[in-house]
């Protein structure tokens, strides 16, 4: 009989929800932003009706107020534009201007006729929108409310008994997200990097590109390899909430906090499988969730794509386990974990390949190996099933990797950042430094695994070895992690011999050369290390109850680590609270770039069509919008030349002249083409390759069927019930 009553405790939980939606809701305002200095400058006003409330110094004869941007290019395709201006009466010190923006905006000044170069006569200049910019609340709100909805549903009709555990495993991943909850976030490494990677996404299919293959934004906005080179399968739900007009702060925070539930609850999942223990499940939610290389990742180095793919480590676990040792085989698990990485992060699927190759040699040799050719055969089934799922993504990767790309151009420094025991099992974390290399671990960034994950490991071996029964599925399991966890710490530690293995074995030098950082290992050894503790702790308690406190010993030194970053970011951290200015953050990141480019000459002030010959031409109705241009040219000569337009050459651009297609090429690491002899109308469009799109439809057929056999399946057995 369903129940059609709720607990204290759910009615407080709905409730919550419901009081913070409200809240939220109700709290969107205008937006305001205010600026001084000399020149008074808004590095980006984005799209909308504002209004612009100056303050100047009084003067004895009229002057003149200009807003104008040296950047922005205007319909005659050159460098600086006029948007507003405005005269004050003798002796006037207030003065407010409409402003409109059809398009963000950047490097907006305010200046004056008697200005000079010593001094503004500007004091303050401030930006008040007219409407609401930001409706973050709204659709904040909007989520708090459904996500009430979901819990008033699923306690009706599913047994309380069983909601527990995954609500405990969604509040982890919550509690992980506690420096999110504020009206800023902190400025770590990369975090321009992925903030810009959002808006790209959004500005690109503003503009109609979908599936978005260059990032619009990035170096200086000339169409930047990133999209196609970085997958960004997960980006894209955050990005379409900037169509809701969510800032791209929240969208960013939004993301994370699905990162660190969709942790807690994979994490949760895949080892309750495996052990068929839902305390194991979720106290490898609890230590895998929080544990510090993952955190440090997320908050400090806002390494967002390898944190991403942590997410899916588990779920590979899982899937692996299924194909070579588990009763049903579900082979379409690893299918998933294995896309899961592969649109998060190429390097982690690199790293975790390596362990499933050692996990499938393992099985080649083991006595208790079974059914091999089903198990061979599913594994084969799940690989296949992954790549032609996400085909979409790979042939593009594979084809401009064998492009001349800066990123495969890079000196191999593995062997310089490796860890030392002193610093791999630290207990408290700070935010301060960056990657040194060895030989010193003065102002080096945290690279630890964390105390409560060592702890943890002794207790496992202290179960797995005074443990009799050799019918416990989960200390196989622990063994088999124990095992690769060891490995993945030596792998990273200064012990590893790279420097020679590198210089003496090419494949090991090819395959580390991407890598930068060998202590990326301490991901997956985090993985694997928190596994074995989940194992240890709740296997050693309950075979023998005096050693309970061991669990709260592992918890205590979890929560200690994790609220020592916490702390940390909160004091130490750069932070932004402007989400209008965040759309403007810049990155440096020129690794898909072709090699022997000059990324700092590719500014958008020099952003503007030209001929290869530097002569005049006349050009109007000049439009960018993403990698999207149109525009009316006129030559001034009528000799052969070369038309230059603001974009990075790739293979895949089409370009129309009154409405023919003519052939795009490379001329000064530019997309190029013969200038017209006649006035002509001009358009250019990313396209991508025939053979890019016949995936994408690949791609989409291989998601539909999967869908398809879920639904039929799941159909089958509800019948047979």
């Amino acid at each position: 009989m369903k129940k059609t009553f709720y607990t204290p405790v759910q009615k407080i939980l709905i409730g919550i929800l419901v009081i913070c939606g409200v809240a939220l809701v109700i709290s969107d305002s205008i937006f305001k932003w205010e600026e001084t200095g000399n020149p008074c400058m808004f590095t980006y006003i984005s799209q909308g009706e504002y209004m612009l409330n100056i303050t100047c110094m009084p003067a004895d004869r009229n002057n003149q107020i200009t807003v104008f941007s040296k950047e922005a290019i205007n319909t005659d395709g050159k460098a600086g534009m006029i948007l507003a201006q405005a005269d004050m009466e003798p002796g006037e010190q207030y003065i407010s201007i409409p402003l409109s923006m059809e398009n963000g905006i950047y490097s907006v000044s305010v200046v004056t006729d008697l200005d000079t170069e010593e001094m503004t006569m500007v004091q303050s200049a401030c930006l008040e929108s007219r409407g609401i910019i930001y409706r973050d609340g709204t659709v904040l709100g909007i989520i708090c409310f459904l996500s009430a909805l979901f819990l008033a549903v699923m306690f009706v009709k599913i047994p309380e008994e069983k909601c527990i555990m995954p609500l405990l495993a969604a509040g982890i991943g919550l509690i992980a997200g506690i420096p999110l909850y504020a009206d800023f976030f902190m400025n770590g490494h990369d975090f321009s990097f992925h903030m810009l990677r959002i808006e790209g996404i959004y500005q690109a299919m503003a503009s109609g590109d979908f599936p978005v293959r260059l990032n619009p934004l990035q170096i200086g906005g000339y169409g930047y390899l990133s999209a196609t080179m970085y997958p960004q399968l997960f980006l894209y739900p955050v990005a379409l909430l900037r169509f809701l007009h969510v800032s791209v702060v929240t969208c960013y925070k939004l993301l994370l906090t699905m990162i660190n539930v969709g942790t807690a609850l994979i994490a949760y999942y895949a080892v309750k499988n495996i052990t068929k223990s839902e305390k194991i499940g979720l106290m490898m939610s609890f230590l895998y969730t929080l544990s510090a290389y993952r955190l440090m990742g997320m908050y400090m180095r806002c390494a967002i794509g390898e944190v991403l793919a942590m997410t899916f480590i588990p779920l590979v676990i899982l899937g692996v386990y299924e194909c070579l040792w588990g009763g049903q085989r579900r082979w379409i698990i690893l299918t998933l974990g294995i896309t899961g990485i592969l649109q998060s992060h190429i390097l982690s699927v690199e790293i975790c390949a390596l362990f499933m190759i050692l996990e499938f040699f393992w099985w080649l040799v083991s006595k208790k190996k079974n059914s091999v050719g089903k198990r061979i055969l599913a594994g084969v089934k799940s690989v296949l099933t992954a790549v032609l799922l996400n085909l979409s993504f790979l042939v593009p990767f594979l084809y401009f990797s064998a492009h001349d790309l800066c990123c495969f151009n890079m000196e191999n420094s593995v062997a310089n950042t490796v860890v030392y025991f002193s610093q791999m099992f630290s207990l408290f974390l700070d935010t301060a430094g960056i990657s040194i290399p060895r030989g010193t671990t003065v102002n080096e960034m945290s690279l630890t695994v964390g105390t409560a994950l060592l702890v943890g490991l002794f207790a496992f071996f202290v179960w797995a070895s005074s443990e009799k029964e050799n019918t416990q599925e989960s200390k196989n399991t622990g063994i088999h992690c124990a095992v690769y966890a060891l490995t993945a710490l030596f792998l990273s530690s200064w012990l590893m011999p790279w420097g020679g293995l590198i210089s003496r074995i090419p494949i090991v030098e090819k395959l580390t050369g991407t890598l930068q950082f060998v202590w990326r290992f301490l991901g997956i050894a985090s993985s694997f290390m928190a596994l074995c503790t989940a194992i240890g702790v709740v296997r050693l308690t309950e075979k023998k109850q005096e050693r309970g406190w061991l669990t709260g010993v592992v918890i205590t030194l979890c929560i200690i680590t994790t609220w020592s970053l916490f702390d940390d970011l909160t004091g130490y951290l750069g932070q932004f609270s402007n989400p209008m200015e965040a759309e403007a953050v810049e990155d440096v990141d020129t690794l898909y770039l072709y090699n022997g480019m000059d990324s700092s000459v590719y500014t958008r002030k020099a952003a503007v069509p030209q001929t290869a010959s530097g002569t005049a031409i006349g050009c109007s109705d000049y439009r960018k919008q993403g990698t999207h241009i149109s525009m009316h040219v006129e030559p001034a000569q009528d000799t052969a030349d070369s038309l230059l337009f603001p974009l990075f050459y790739y293979p895949g651009y089409e370009i129309r002249i009154n409405g023919t297609k003519v052939e795009p090429y490379d001329m000064n690491w530019l997309l190029a083409c013969d200038l017209p002899s006649v006035p002509s109308d001009i358009q250019v469009r990313y396209v991508g390759l025939p053979i890019f799109r016949i995936c994408d439809v690949i791609s989409v057929l291989t998601m539909a069927g999967i869908l398809f056999a879920a639904i039929w399946k799941r159909k089958g057995l509800a019948q047979k019930a």
